[in-house]
């Protein structure tokens, strides 16, 4: 995941969902990583990259989300409500 990267966090039962930004990424021995730092203030050092999805449907079935395709899905689950 390249620094810059928008991303939503779907939240859980314990903490909200919100919007962040990938602030380094890097690459050791056990895997790929990226720190990232919500608008809310929150940070989530050492995420797996593996787990921030390009593809979002809706659910929290992937924790993190590119903003790219949250907001694919949005603008899709929107259209059901437009004439």
């Amino acid at each position: 995941m390249e620094m810059g990267t928008k991303i939503y966090y779907t939240g859980d039962q314990a903490n909200i969902g919100g919007f962040g930004i990938v602030t380094r990424s890097f690459e050791d021995k056990w895997g790929k990583w990226s720190d990232i730092k919500m608008d809310d203030g929150r940070d989530f050092g050492n995420t797996p990259t593996s787990i921030i999805s390009t593809k979002y449907n809706g659910t929290c079935g992937s924790r993190f989300v590119t903003k790219e395709a949250y907001d694919a899905y949005r603008t899709e689950a929107l259209k059901q409500y437009t004439t």
